[in-house]
């Protein structure tokens, strides 16, 4: 899961605590010289070291050697050579833990993005429901009124056809016809208008 140009910045950090030497690179392997840690040896020794990127993650051969350029542990299994790995492996799981951590911190942003997107969704589908609930509140008013204006019509051709029976009626009287046409044309406006 790490990177090697991650994990070269960290091991040199790591082999350079308390070092009395310079790291160098020379021909992509990195050279500490004076180490100190003191389960390896009481005395400073120097570090060569290369990292090497993989698919599986990054590889990392170290070889220490004493100020007289003999390696340190020899004998496998040897204290020296203990030492030596748990200095490796300590290392190597600080790194592990490092890689751990940054793709957990990937995954809570994207778990948080989710959960916004979540949240803005729940928001929307709250909103539409609000419009639906409105849009069919309009309706059942919308609906209200038809049947109303309908009973008006209703009403209002009921109007019209007594008011034309009592113009047929008063068709002998030249002033009540009169004053029929004109209320059967009153009752037709209203109609138009309801």
């Amino acid at each position: 899961q790490a990177k090697v140009k991650q994990v070269e910045k960290d091991w040199l950090k790591y082999i350079s605590i308390k070092s009395k030497g310079k790291a160098t690179v020379v021909n992509g392997e990195n050279l500490q010289t004076e180490a100190v840690y003191k389960n390896i040896s009481p005395n400073p020794f120097n570090v060569y070291s290369k990292l090497v990127e993989t698919t599986d993650g990054v590889n990392l051969t170290v070889w220490l050697t004493d100020n007289n350029a003999a390696f340190i542990s020899k004998t496998p299994n040897s204290i020296e050579d203990l030492a030596v790995q748990k200095y490796v492996r300590d290392f190597a799981v600080q790194e592990y833990k490092l890689a751990v951590e940054e793709e957990l911190k990937m995954e809570r942003n994207k778990l948080n993005d989710i959960e916004k997107q979540q949240a803005s969704l729940i928001k929307d589908e709250e909103k539409s429901n609000k419009k639906i609930n409105d849009n069919l509140r309009a309706i059942a008013k919308a609906k209200d009124k038809i049947v109303t204006t309908q009973s008006d019509i209703d009403a209002a051709s009921v109007k019209i056809e007594n008011q034309k029976t009592m113009v047929d009626k008063t068709a002998a009287d030249a002033n009540a016809t009169k004053g029929a046409k004109k209320t059967l044309n009153d009752l037709e406006k209203d109609k138009v208008k309801s």
